[in-house]
């Protein structure tokens, strides 16, 4: 029986380039409850690829095709040269409201980077 994976093993004594990501989250949040609710906050959130997103290879097709993670049909090969996916946000919310809570009036916009 013909074993192409066995072919493609790396020879002996070679690894794996090592990868260390060195990820920090950072979340921030202020209120100010005078007359008016306010909150303003900033987040910084990152996320590092997975085994499949970095390792992931092959040059015999059928492999390819079942080291699909997301099982689309396609086969994909990983990259080791990836970096960490940064986000940013700056969320602000307002609150406008009578001292009773009668009524009120809240505001939020919505922001991504």
């Amino acid at each position: 029986m013909y074993k192409p994976h066995k072919s493609e093993r790396p020879p002996e004594g070679t690894r794996r380039p090592e990868r260390i990501d060195n990820n920090w989250n950072l979340t921030a949040l202020a209120r100010n409850t005078a007359n008016t609710n306010t909150e303003v906050g900033v987040a910084r959130k990152v996320r590092s690829s997975n085994l499949y997103e970095r390792y992931t290879w092959s040059t015999w097709s059928i492999t390819a095709v079942m080291n699909n993670a997301v099982d689309d049909g396609n086969g994909y090969f990983g990259d080791i040269g990836l970096n960490p996916e940064k986000a940013h946000t700056i969320p602000a919310t307002v609150d406008w409201h009578a001292a009773d809570r009668g009524w009120e009036i809240k505001a939020t916009p919505s922001t991504r980077g």
